[in-house]
């Protein structure tokens, strides 16, 4: 039985997070997002991702109907 990989470098966050690669190496750099460095590869641990999830606003509709960012 073969188990799905997931491809779990920058782009393959960026991917699946709806963001670009460029947006990835920015939140890396500001802090924002953990990354691990295995010889050349740079990984983004499934924890590490999760951690970057949760720390996002949550998102509420505002009067206008549109979701925005709560405070």
């Amino acid at each position: 039985m073969r188990q799905n990989k997931i491809d779990r470098s920058p782009r393959g966050f960026a991917d699946r997070n709806g963001i670009s690669p460029a947006q990835t190496y920015i939140e890396i750099r500001e802090g924002r997002l953990r990354a691990k460095k295995m010889g050349s590869r740079t990984i983004i641990p499934a924890q590490c991702e999760q951690q970057w999830l949760d720390s996002l606003p949550d998102a509420v509709v505002n009067e206008n109907g549109r979701l925005v960012a709560s405070n």
